[in-house]
This record gives structure tokens, sequence and C-alpha cells, in this order.
């Protein structure tokens, strides 16, 4: 009885941390999304304003939740933050020389 309520409860850690790790990459999702809908859109917000609000849709999200998430991770979990940010910059590198390489071509 023993060995399964332990084999319960270390699944069950295992699936949480599986559920956190969904959790970071969707706010690096909408966060990469937002930031780079903003670089876009800069000089109207109409349009800026339904890019951010179809990206909350996409990852049925909201402004309140990212400002959330974003605290608990800028000021909590710092680390984490970090790695999650140079994700984002690695990624939008990447794309950037992607592009690049490509209007080249052209």
């Amino acid at each position: 009885m023993r060995k399964l309520i332990t084999l319960i409860l270390f699944f069950t850690l295992l699936q949480s941390c599986d559920l956190f790790h969904d959790d970071y990459d969707k706010f690096k999702n909408v966060y990469k999304n937002t930031l780079i809908a903003i670089e876009k859109y800069q000089n109207d917000t109409l349009r800026l304003k339904k890019e951010i609000n179809k990206i909350y849709k996409q990852y049925n999200y909201s402004e309140e939740l990212l400002n959330k998430d974003y605290n608990y991770l800028a000021y909590k979990n710092t680390k984490k933050f970090q790695e999650i940010l140079d994700s984002i910059n690695s990624e939008i590198q990447q794309k950037t020389i992607k592009t690049r390489r490509h209007l080249l071509k052209e």
C-alpha cells in the first residue's frame, strides 16, 4: 500500500512539473509574440491592440495573466525568467537571420 501511495505521489509530482513546463512555454510564446507585435505595429495602436488580443486568444491568455506571470517570474524566479528571455532572444535572432538570407536570395 505504501509503495502504491509513493508511486501515485511520484507521478503526480512528475505531471505537475510538465504543467509548469507547459506554462513557461505558453508565457514565453505569448511574451515573445507580444514583443514582436509591439515592434511591428509601434506606429499603429489600433492594429497593435488587435494583434495582441489575437495572441491572447490563440494561447488562451489575458493581459492580467501575462502581467501576473511576468511579475512572478521577474521577481520570484529570476533564473527561469532569464532563461526565457535568453530563449526569446535566440529565437528572434535566428528568425531575423533566416529572413535576411531569404531577402538576399531574391
